[in-house]
């Protein structure tokens, strides 16, 4: 799957776009659900890294046994990076989901960070 996302952070708040695509591979590749939405969480930085956590509302859309599902979710998400001393980067462990009415749905995310977020 695909998970994409833009934050702003003011002080301890941060404010989120995100965009989730999931794919399941088994007998065959085929759509299992997407979201878009909106979050509101809180942040802390420090001189070795960014913690953040956050939930908000989303369009959620899910496909079981062929049948299409649209309803309104509630997206989470938790990401930790960690710098890399003296580099502009970071390594970036994070979790996300959607608890909503049609499909549960959460996974695993690990990545590169570019850029300086402390």
């Amino acid at each position: 799957g695909l998970v994409g996302s833009v934050h702003h952070q003011r002080g301890p708040h941060l404010f989120s776009a995100r965009g989730t695509f999931l794919l399941q591979g088994d007998p065959g590749i085929s759509m299992l659900g997407m979201d878009a939405g909106l979050l509101y969480g809180r942040a802390a930085s420090t001189n070795w890294g960014h913690a953040s956590a956050g939930a908000g509302m989303a369009y959620t859309w899910s496909e079981d046994t062929g049948d299409d599902a649209q309803t309104l979710g509630v997206p989470v998400q938790a990401q930790v990076y960690v710098a890399i001393p003296y580099t502009p980067l970071g390594v970036s462990l994070g979790g996300f989901g959607n608890a909503n009415a049609e499909r549960l749905f959460g996974g695993v995310t690990a990545g590169l960070v570019l850029g300086n977020l402390r």
